[in-house]
């Protein structure tokens, strides 16, 4: 008898645990303000009683999905974080909807969002794919704004990778293994604002590659193989705010470089591989605040003689600076300078006359570390580390 409830009890438990799994894979959505939300719910399909009507906002990031039932969705689509790609037949209409995000999933191509006829899609986010090939497939959706392509496999970009896509303000190529890139990639992209190709396999950038660029205000190079760049190659970017150029391998800039850049504000030159800085480098960066030259190989500190700009922070460490010349120090300090930091460079000579002539800055030691600081001036520091 006792054998026989144990049993029963067993079948139960089977019965209520398969019945919670059950609930789980075919729980319906939540909704709520125009929204169906069915994400992160395990699901392994998902019907179209499922959904929510009068609908504007679709959540399903987080399934195992891999098909959709059809013409069902408008508005903003989230797909992200699925399995869609892995059923080479899935197909989403892009035409009703205004934003696509099919991130982390496994599309090798972007087939799956060709419109039949033309869509208004604004933002498409394909990030973290398998897409190999940029083709004709989106030439329908000229209203793109934002555009999110990174950490995918594309390793050439062609004349007309995104000449229909005039309307671009953001672009986001991060992480792809681009090779071989076209002068002409962008010559439609007159309106773009940010443009992100850091962490590539491009070794050079070809001349006239951000001609058409003359609004851009963000600018990422950073984590890829350059190890030069063309005078010319910023000469139109005159409306550029940020530069990052960190983590490559450029051993020299030439002198004009960056002599078109008059409203950028922030200059990354950080983990390169630059022994000298020419004189006039960023003496026609009028607007420059941040300065970032750290783990390189510099012998002498950048002299900003020439620099009218409203530098508020100028990084140098980690360098192979010995000696500092006193007049570049002082050429630093102007109202609204914080912090220029010099630390982890073998100093062996540094005057501070200047500094202990002035009774607005107080010079003292700790250890091998000077700081001087300036009270008045929004308390500047300046570290010099033997």
């Amino acid at each position: 008898m006792q054998s026989l409830n144990i049993a029963f009890s067993w079948f139960l438990f089977s019965l209520l645990f398969v019945g919670t799994q059950q609930i789980l894979l075919t729980s319906k959505c939540s909704c709520y303000d125009r929204t169906t939300d069915c994400s992160f719910r395990q699901m392994l399909a998902i019907q179209g009683r499922d959904l929510c009507s009068q609908t504007s906002t679709w959540k399903l990031r987080g399934n195992t999905l891999r098909q959709l039932p059809q013409n069902r969705f408008s508005g903003k689509l989230d797909l992200s974080k699925n399995e869609f790609g892995l059923n080479k037949r899935f197909w989403i209409n892009p035409e009703p909807l205004s934003e696509l995000d099919a991130s982390d999933n496994y599309f090798s191509d972007l087939s799956f969002a060709k419109p039949v006829w033309d869509c208004s899609l604004s933002v498409l986010n394909v990030s973290n794919n398998r897409i190999s090939i940029l083709d004709k497939t989106l030439d329908r959706c000229r209203s793109i704004l934002v555009f999110r392509i990174a950490n995918n496999k594309l390793s050439r970009l062609n004349d007309d990778s995104f000449s229909k896509q005039e309307l671009l303000q953001f672009l986001d190529l991060a992480g792809n293994p681009l090779k071989s890139i076209s002068p002409k990639t962008f010559s439609a992209q007159k309106r773009l604002l940010t443009l992100d190709m850091s962490n590539t396999h491009l070794s050079d950038l070809p001349v006239g590659i951000f001609s058409e660029l003359t609004l851009l205000q963000h600018l990422h190079l950073s984590g890829s193989n350059f190890t030069k760049l063309p005078t010319s190659v910023f000469s139109s970017l005159k409306s550029l705010v940020t530069l990052y150029l960190q983590r490559n391998a450029i051993r020299e800039l030439q002198p004009g470089i960056f002599d078109s850049l008059f409203q950028l504000k922030v200059l990354d030159l950080d983990n390169n591989q630059l022994q000298h800085l020419p004189p006039t480098l960023f003496h026609r960066l009028h607007s420059l605040e941040h300065l970032s030259a750290r783990s390189n190989h510099l012998r002498t500190l950048p002299s900003l003689r020439l620099c009218s700009a409203p530098l508020r922070i100028a990084l140098f460490s980690d360098n192979a600076i010995t000696a500092v010349d006193e007049d570049d120090l002082r050429a630093l300090w102007r109202p609204g300078f914080q912090l220029a930091d010099i630390t982890n460079n073998p100093v062996e000579s540094c005057s501070f006359k200047w500094a202990n002539s002035s009774p607005d800055i107080n010079v003292f030691t700790e250890g091998s570390l000077v700081k001087i600081g300036m009270e008045v001036m929004d308390r500047g520091i300046i570290w010099i580390q033997n």
